[in-house]
């Protein structure tokens, strides 16, 4: 219900109840406890409330900016380690702000000059785009590109006696964050043990965000991919095959 105040042109509602933000349904046909858009406010500790944005309050000396405009501004929580950082982008410059002195550094150079930035927090990442450079996405360290990178073939050498004969290929892919697996590789060259093991060169990424790796590999002479072994790293370089076939799984 709105109350006027004497004098005032500011209008104040009280919420009895608030549950959330929805923009993909008409605000027409929204419910009296969801809000359409919400300025200069935050969700408050208690579920369903809201609390008023505190004053503004200058940030540091930004004289290194230069003339460039401040195009872009968000801050990023992030729930894992309770860190907070104020990212603005400008000129070709993605920078974070350091609330303790309000000094800027880099996060990402060489960007597409003068680009309004949008800016997403999910998963405890932050997500940022401008429609022009490739998409980001930043972990409160590390800048990376949007996307589970593709790894170059593996490839292969022919070991001590083992269990493997006929002709075989292989393939990697990359995983993000323990989950998030990608494209597979292109195949290997061939390779023809003959009652041999097979070493494997893995490809390593220079994501910072691959924490697996996962080798596929054929049944001899045939052409279906089959899970040989997933590798908990972004470090190891070879893996010795010495997998029958009948040991190989699907997924």
């Amino acid at each position: 219900m709105p109350i006027q105040l004497q004098n005032e042109q500011e209008v104040i509602y009280t919420i009895d109840v608030f549950k959330t933000i929805n923009q993909k349904t008409k605000q027409e046909l929204l419910t009296k406890d969801i809000g359409y858009s919400a300025y200069n406010i935050r969700y408050d500790t208690e579920y369903g409330s809201i609390s008023k944005r505190k004053n503004r309050a200058k940030y540091g000396d930004m004289s290194t900016f230069g003339t460039s405009k401040v195009l872009s501004m968000f801050r990023y929580y992030k729930n894992s380690d309770s860190t907070k950082t104020f990212i603005v982008s400008y000129s070709t410059f993605l920078k974070k702000g350091t609330d303790a002195t309000g000094a800027f550094t880099n996060i990402k150079t060489g960007l597409t000059t003068d680009q309004v930035w949008k800016f997403l927090t999910y998963k405890d990442l932050c997500y940022m785009i401008n429609g022009v450079d490739t998409n980001l996405v930043y972990d409160g360290s590390n800048v990376e590109n949007m996307g589970v990178p593709v790894p170059i073939a593996p490839t292969l050498a022919l070991g001590v006696a083992g269990s493997l004969t006929g002709a075989y290929y292989y393939k990697v892919t990359y995983m993000l964050n323990s989950y998030q697996e990608g494209s597979a590789s292109v195949a290997s060259s061939v390779i023809n043990p003959s009652s041999q093991k097979v070493t494997v060169t893995i490809p390593v990424s220079t994501n910072t965000r691959v924490t697996h790796r996962k080798i596929y590999r054929t049944k001899a002479g045939e052409g279906t991919y089959y899970l040989l072994t997933t590798i908990a790293d972004n470090t190891t370089l070879t893996y010795d095959d010495n997998i029958t076939d009948g040991g190989l799984s699907i997924t």
